[in-house]
C-alpha cells in the first residue's frame, strides 16, 4: 500500500513537473521532433522558396529540398519518390502491368499492398517512375515484395536492361547482372513472407528512373498472375535507411540514432523527457578532472563542435598544457597529462538551422576549370579528381602549380559599388599535411585612387594564417569544417574609385607560413566552393552556382502556439539551445534579431540578442524588456537561454549560461509583467534574422518554478 501510495504520489509529481511542449528534440525511436512537437498539439510548418545545403552527421554537405527544414549534424534519410504504397496511380507507368491495388496485407499490417500483375500482351513487363540521377551520386532504391505466382523481381536504374538485379524471394537470394559493376544489393526477411528488397549503385552513366518488373526479356502473362508490392524508397546513400511512406510529396526525417541504433549525440532526461546533451564542456589546458567528467576536445570541425566524439574521464588528474591524439574509436583512451580519457560516443548533432535569404555572386562557384569565368596567370594547372564538400568523387579540384619560374594563379573578378560597403569572400581547401609550400588568398579592391586589399597565407596542416598584406578595414578567419578548412575574408571599400572586386587563389606562394614569396616552388593544393556576399561582413551557408548567381530564399519556421494546452499566459517558463554562427561582437548583424518570435512581432519577441549590443540578449513582453548582458559569445558556442514570467508576482525575466564554457547562469533585469502579451497562434523561430543560427531543445512549462529550479536542473 505505501509503496503504490509512493508511487503514485511520485508518479503526479512527475507529471506535474514535465513540460507541456516540446520541440527539437530527440524522440525515443531514434528521430528528431523539431517542427513536429514530441510532447504538446500542433503541428510545425517550415517554408523556404529554394533548396539550401546542411552538414549532415559525417560532416559532407548535402542538399535540403525546397520547404525541407536543416538539421544540421542529424542523419537524414529523404524519399526522393511520391506515391510509396500506391502503384496504381498515374505517377507510376505500367508498361505490360496490371496494378490491383490494396490486395493484400502489407508489412505493417494494413491493407495497403497491391498487386502486380503481367497482362496478356507479349513484351517487357515493368511499373516505373522517371527519375535524373546525378552522375558519382550513390543511390539506393528499396521496396517490399512477397510472392505469389511469381517469385523473382528484376530492379534497374535505366531502360534497356542496364544495371539490372534479380531478386529471388522463394531462395532468398540476389543476382547482379553482369554488366553492373559497383552495385550490391540485400533480401532481408521481414515477416509474413515478405521480403525487403534494396538495389544500390553509383550512376557512373546517364540513368533514366527506377524500373520493377518480372524478367529482362518479353513475356506473355494471363492477366492474373504477379508478386505484391508495397514501400518504394529512393534515396541518396549507400543502404536502405527506414522507410518513409509517402503521398502527394517527397518527405524527409532526421535521426539522431545511426542506421544501427548507434548514438550520433548524446542524450540525458530531464523531466522525464528526453533531450540533446549540450552540457558537455570543451577541454581546457592545464585543468584538473575527477573520474566521470565528461568534455569534448576544443579542436576539430564537425557540426556540433569539436571533432565529433565525447570523453569520459577514467583516471583523474590535470590535463596537459596541450592537446594529445584523441581516439575516434568509442571505447579507446588516450593520456592527456595526468587524466585517462575514453571515447564514449559520438557528438553530431548540432540543431535546426536557420538564416535569412543570401546570393553568392560569384559564378561558377565549383567549377575553378573554367577559364572564362576563372580567369588564370601563368598557366596553372587544374584538373577536377578530388572528393568534394559533398562526399562526392571528381567534384573538387586539384589546383597546381608546376612550373619553378614563376607564380600560378586563379581569380574571378566581380564589379562593385564605388562606396564604402564591406563584402566577404570565402573558399574551401582541402586540409593536408604539406608544410613545405603555403598558398595564398587575395581580395582585393581596385581601379580607384586608393585600393583595399586583404592577402593571407594558410597553413593547410593546422589551419593557421599569416597577413601577408593588407591596406584598410578587413578582417578573416579561418573556419574548421572537418576535411577542409573555410577561409572567410571581409573587406571594406573607401569610396575612391574601386569598383572591382577580385579573389585570387596561389596555390604555392612561399616555403613557410610567414616567408617570401618564392617562384621556384611547386606543389599544390585542392580548392572547392568559393562563396561571395555583397554588403556584408558575415558569411553564412555555401550556396552553389553554375553559369549564374543563385540566391537562397529566406527561411521561416513555425511551431503551433494555442493557449490552450501548450501555454499559460499567467506563468510559466521557456528553456532552449541556442548556436550562433558568428561572434557576438561581429559587424552587420540585424539590430533586433528574433530567435523565438510570436506571430512575426517585434514588439512580442520572446527572446532576441541585440546586433547593436553585442553579447545582449533579451525577452520583451510588452513595457520595459528584461536584459542580459551575456559578457560575449564565439561563433559555434552553445548557450542555453530560459525565460519565465509569473503575472502574480508581476515579473518576467531572461537567463542564460554558456554551455561549452560551463558558465554559470546569469539573470537579467526583471519589468513588470502585464500577463497579455505572450498570446498568439504562432511560435516563430528565428524569425528575423540575418546570419546563421541553431536552435535544439525547446521546452515550455506551464508554471514559474523560479530561477533555483531552472540553474539546477538545466
Amino acid at each position: 500500500m505505501i509503496g503504490a501510495a509512493l508511487r503514485t504520489h511520485l508518479g503526479a509529481s512527475l507529471t506535474r513537473r514535465r513540460p507541456r511542449f516540446v520541440a527539437l528534440s530527440p524522440r525515443a525511436d531514434g528521430s528528431l521532433a523539431f517542427l513536429t512537437p514530441e510532447r504538446g498539439s500542433g503541428v510545425g510548418t517550415f517554408t523556404r522558396a529554394s533548396t539550401a545545403l546542411v552538414r549532415n552527421w559525417e560532416g559532407i554537405y548535402r542538399e535540403c529540398a525546397v520547404d525541407e527544414p536543416r538539421v544540421e549534424g542529424a542523419r537524414r534519410v529523404r524519399n526522393l519518390l511520391q506515391r510509396s504504397q500506391k502503384f496504381d496511380f498515374g505517377y507510376w507507368s505500367k508498361v505490360g502491368v496490371i496494378i490491383t491495388p490494396n490486395a493484400a496485407l502489407a508489412p505493417d499490417g494494413t491493407l495497403t499492398a497491391d498487386k502486380w500483375i503481367a497482362d496478356s500482351g507479349t513484351n517487357l513487363k515493368r511499373v516505373e517512375r522517371p527519375f535524373t540521377f546525378i552522375t558519382g551520386v550513390t543511390y539506393t532504391a528499396s521496396f517490399y515484395a512477397k510472392a505469389a505466382e511469381f517469385n523473382q523481381i528484376t530492379v534497374r536504374f535505366g531502360s534497356g536492361g542496364l544495371k539490372t538485379v534479380i531478386f529471388d524471394l522463394a531462395a532468398e537470394t540476389v543476382s547482379i547482372g553482369s554488366e553492373v559493376s559497383g552495385a550490391s544489393a540485400a533480401i532481408t526477411a521481414v515477416g509474413d513472407g515478405w521480403y525487403r528488397c534494396a538495389y544500390t549503385h553509383s550512376t557512373d552513366r546517364p540513368q533514366t528512373g527506377v524500373y520493377i518488373g518480372y524478367t529482362n526479356a518479353n513475356y506473355t502473362g494471363n492477366d492474373s498472375d504477379g508478386f505484391f508490392i508495397w514501400g518504394a524508397q529512393l534515396e541518396v546513400g549507400a543502404s536502405a535507411s527506414e522507410y518513409l511512406a509517402t503521398v502527394a510529396a517527397e518527405v524527409t526525417r532526421h535521426y539522431w540514432r545511426a542506421l544501427d541504433g548507434t548514438s550520433l549525440h548524446p542524450t540525458r532526461l530531464i523531466d522525464g523527457v528526453a533531450e540533446l546533451d549540450y552540457t558537455i564542456p570543451v577541454r581546457t589546458l592545464s585543468t584538473a578532472y575527477s573520474v566521470g567528467q565528461r568534455i569534448i576536445p576544443i579542436n576539430g570541425g564537425m557540426p556540433a563542435g569539436g571533432n565529433g566524439y565525447w570523453y569520459e574521464c577514467t583516471v583523474a588528474g590535470t590535463s596537459d598544457t596541450g592537446s594529445p591524439t584523441w581516439p575516434t574509436t568509442v571505447g579507446n583512451t588516450v593520456v592527456d597529462g595526468g587524466v585517462t580519457w575514453r571515447c564514449a560516443g559520438l557528438f553530431r548533432v548540432a540543431g535546426y538551422e536557420s538564416e535569412g535569404a543570401s546570393t553568392n555572386s560569384w559564378l561558377d562557384s565549383r567549377n575553378f576549370g573554367n577559364s572564362t569565368t576563372w580567369l588564370q596567370t601563368n598557366t596553372p594547372t587544374l584538373t577536377q579528381d578530388q572528393v568534394g564538400i559533398d562526399g562526392v568523387a571528381n567534384t573538387a579540384w586539384t589546383l597546381a602549380d608546376n612550373d619553378d619560374t614563376v607564380i600560378a594563379s586563379i581569380r574571378q573578378q566581380f564589379t562593385i559599388a564605388d562606396d564604402s560597403a564591406t563584402h566577404c569572400a570565402a573558399v574551401f581547401i582541402a586540409k593536408d599535411s604539406n608544410e613545405s609550400r603555403f598558398p595564398r588568398l587575395a581580395w582585393q579592391f581596385i581601379n580607384g585612387t586608393t585600393s583595399r586589399n586583404l592577402e593571407i597565407r594558410v597553413n593547410t596542416k593546422t589551419g593557421a594564417s599569416y597577413i601577408h598584406s593588407s591596406a584598410g578595414t578587413s578582417s578573416h578567419s579561418i573556419t574548421d569544417a572537418g576535411d577542409w578548412w573555410r577561409v572567410l575574408m571581409s573587406l571594406t571599400n573607401n569610396s575612391t574609385g574601386n569598383t572591382l572586386a577580385r579573389f585570387t587563389i596561389v596555390p604555392v606562394d612561399a616555403a613557410t607560413l610567414t616567408g617570401a614569396a618564392d617562384s621556384t616552388l611547386t606543389g599544390s593544393i585542392v580548392v572547392d566552393q568559393a562563396d561571395l556576399r555583397l554588403n556584408t561582413a558575415l558569411m553564412d551557408s555555401p550556396i552553389i552556382t553554375t553559369s549564374a548567381a543563385v540566391t537562397r530564399a529566406s527561411e521561416a519556421g513555425n511551431l503551433q502556439w494555442p493557449q490552450a494546452g501548450n501555454f499559460n499566459n499567467n506563468q510559466g517558463m521557456c528553456v532552449f539551445d541556442w548556436t550562433p554562427g558568428y561572434d557576438s561582437a561581429a559587424t552587420g548583424l540585424t539590430n533586433i534579431s528574433g530567435l523565438l518570435t510570436l506571430n512575426s512581432d517585434s514588439s512580442t519577441n520572446l527572446a532576441y540578442f541585440l546586433g547593436a549590443s553585442p553579447g545582449s540578449v533579451r525577452t520583451f513582453a510588452g513595457g520595459t524588456a528584461s536584459t542580459l548582458n551575456t559578457g560575449g559569445y564565439s561563433a559555434g558556442q552553445r548557450l542555453r537561454l530560459a525565460i519565465r514570467w509569473n503575472l502574480a508576482a508581476n515579473q518576467y525575466q531572461i537567463g542564460a549560461r554558456n554551455l561549452t564554457t560551463n558558465s554559470a547562469w546569469a539573470w537579467g533585469t526583471l519589468p513588470a509583467y502585464s500577463g497579455y502579451t505572450l498570446t498568439g497562434g504562432l511560435l516563430r523561430l528565428l524569425a528575423t534574422n540575418n546570419a546563421p543560427n541553431r536552435l535544439a531543445n525547446l521546452r515550455l512549462y506551464d508554471r514559474d518554478r523560479g530561477t533555483a529550479y531552472i540553474q539546477a536542473r538545466f
